[in-house]
């Protein structure tokens, strides 16, 4: 018996499983089976039933799948194809088996061991091919479309057991392709890895991606300001080149930056050979399957109201093949990470990450200093919305990401988290609805109550918060 009451096939494909919902729309694993034994897995993205009658959604969606449909790129999600079945449209897209890079990082922090600074690099230049070949897409009459993807992020890059590295969810990007996405003004994206101009709502180019690709590095090899603050210890020296090419990425001026993705993925090559420390894919493969094997990479996944799966959630029989078999939860290509198509399309957090440093920095030997704030000109500051009733558009931000201060002495910090999202109690107060900034707390134990009206579902969650150090409480909501 099926546990849902939606058919088990779209189109050509079978739901298996269903990876991530949110507000507008929800992600499948599904499987093409074929003459011959013939199987292929896939992901199949669809908006939910009453978003098929938003004009708004309708367009970001064929947009999405429009322009992604053009990229052939091993380093680019492919999509395989828009279709319908009963009046619902669907995009069907490639299937990998893997973790997004923040999954991987977050594994990696839980047993308390760095991304080696070869692999951070490796992972990066590889990104950084994909998104050139998007930034080189021309329409038919070989004009350059000038795509710029607007939210390169840890959750929308993704590693696979076999060492691919994947660029995922082009729903935010902007090209003369895509209308529906080209509105003057209009800030979209993950704010901690945007570039100034990209917060002011400025004109972009491709180095708006070089910007972002830079402030991922420096993520991946120190941390946010925070935890580079507390590391302790030299830095491996295949860092130091590395943070160099990543702060010039980074600089305020994109005249200052690397012309190009491809330029900046040349230099993060140039300073690995120069440090005797090339990468490899298999290498980064490697990594993940030992942490799947250690159990840290099932235990740690995205965040729960972050693009990516928030679990397994069958609907098919229970004898559906997914029960049985790898532990290794779907990350798809385009869209696995329940992309945010039109920054509307599924859910986000942003994760607090390095802000750009205004000018360089002196030579590192120690671990580096967080890098100080973009000292951007000062935009009107826009009104601080309220909560909303339910998950839509959380990934709009119109909010720089400024270095979080340092913790008082005896207090921690509470990160929450939520699929699809929850109005957050303590104590019988509403802490607001999630997602939400982290909270700095007195170090003690504390008892969360996770509320969802629209579900009707409710979930406590608790946990111990020490001195100086955070917290991450997830709640499932889903029924």
């Amino acid at each position: 018996m099926p546990t849902r009451s939606e058919p088990l096939t779209v189109g050509p494909y079978r739901l298996l499983t269903l990876i991530g919902a949110g507000g507008m729309g929800e992600v499948f694993l599904a499987e093409r089976v074929g003459p011959q034994g013939f199987v292929r897995r896939v992901v199949v993205k669809r908006l939910l039933p009453h978003k098929e009658l938003d004009a708004e959604a309708r367009a970001a969606f064929f947009d999405e799948a429009k322009l992604t449909a053009q990229l052939n790129h091993p380093n680019v999600v492919q999509v395989i194809e828009l279709g319908e079945h009963d009046g619902r449209y669907f995009i069907a897209m490639e299937y990998l088996a893997g973790a997004s890079v923040r999954g991987l990082v977050d594994a990696l922090a839980a047993e308390h061991t760095p991304l080696p600074p070869e692999l951070a690099g490796h992972l990066c230049a590889q990104a950084l091919r994909g998104l050139h070949h998007a930034h080189e897409l021309e329409g038919p009459d070989g004009a350059p479309l000038g795509l710029v993807h607007r939210d390169v992020s840890p959750e929308n890059l993704l590693v696979g057991f076999a060492g691919e590295v994947k660029v995922v969810d082009f729903g935010l990007a902007k090209a003369f392709l895509a209308p529906s996405q080209r509105q003057s003004g209009v800030v979209r994206g993950k704010a901690a890895y945007m570039s100034p101009e990209q917060l002011l709502g400025r004109p972009l180019d491709r180095r708006s991606d070089v910007f972002a690709m830079g402030a991922v590095l420096y993520e991946l090899l120190v941390g946010s300001p925070a935890v580079a603050a507390h590391t302790v210890g030299p830095l491996a020296p295949a860092a130091h080149g590395l943070l160099e090419v990543a702060r010039r990425a980074m600089k305020k001026d994109p005249a200052e930056r690397f012309a190009s993705a491809a330029e900046l993925a040349d230099a993060l090559e140039a300073a690995l050979a120069a440090a005797g420390t090339p990468a490899s894919g298999p290498a980064l493969g490697a990594l993940l399957a030992r942490l799947e094997a250690s159990g840290r990479l099932a235990a740690t996944r995205p965040a729960l109201d972050a693009p990516g799966p928030t679990g397994t959630l069958d609907i098919a029989a229970p004898q559906s093949p997914q029960r049985s078999r790898t532990r290794r939860w779907p990350l798809a290509a385009a869209g696995l990470a329940t992309a945010a198509i039109g920054a509307a399309f599924f859910f986000s957090t942003p994760r607090q990450a390095p802000s750009p440093p205004v000018a360089e920095a002196p030579p590192v030997v120690e671990a580096p200093a967080a890098p100080e704030p973009v000292a951007a000109p000062s935009p009107p500051e826009p009104p601080a919305p309220s909560p909303p009733p339910h998950r839509k558009r959380a990934a709009t931000t119109h909010a720089a990401a400024a270095p979080r201060p340092e913790p008082r002495p005896g207090t921690g910090e509470v990160v929450l988290r939520a699929n699809p999202w929850a109005e957050v109690f303590l104590e019988g107060k509403s802490l607001g609805t999630t997602p939400m900034a982290p909270l700095e707390l007195p170090a003690r134990h504390y008892d969360f109550i996770f509320k969802n009206s629209e579900l009707g579902t409710e979930r406590r969650v608790s946990g111990d918060l020490k001195a100086g150090e955070r917290l991450v409480l997830k709640a499932n909501l889903q029924p």
